[in-house]
């Protein structure tokens, strides 16, 4: 048998990290490896712990994305109207993301599977969200 896939949570809100671990109950190809709030002592930790993925918040570690994923994948928990921070976490190196106001146990569990693999996760939602900002984006350079 495999190893699990270790998880750490990171997210500033402490009832809502208790949800997420509990996402994951029942998942016996997942573990969590421990949940911290966002800030300096995150890279430490993580140093410690060594997931494989993490799920970090877009709001309070975005500037940390680019350090995290060398260590680690990343999944970014995010609520709506922070699409521009997803998109700037995914060019920093995460790998997917979560809306954590609309995300199901089994989505959440789907997506740590495949970031593990290397997989990029993003919900139709999202990939809209960027496929508009590319138009957007290639209007505004149009000759």
């Amino acid at each position: 048998m495999d190893d699990p896939i270790r998880v750490a949570i990171v997210d500033d809100d402490g009832a809502f990290r208790q949800a997420v671990r509990h996402w994951f109950d029942g998942a016996s190809d997942i573990v969590i490896v421990g949940t911290a709030q966002s800030g300096r002592e995150t890279l430490p930790w993580l140093h410690e712990v060594h997931p494989d993925v993490v799920l970090l918040d877009v709001a309070t570690a975005t500037s940390q994305v680019h350090e995290i994923s060398v260590l680690a994948r990343v999944i970014v928990l995010h609520l709506p109207g922070q699409e521009s921070r997803v998109l700037e976490a995914l060019r920093a190196g995460a790998l997917g993301h979560l809306d954590k106001q609309n995300t199901r146990p089994s989505q959440a569990i789907a997506a740590v599977r495949a970031v593990s693999r290397g997989e990029a996760v993003l919900s139709p939602a999202m990939a809209g969200w960027i496929m508009d900002e590319v138009t957007r984006s290639r209007r505004g350079n149009a000759p």
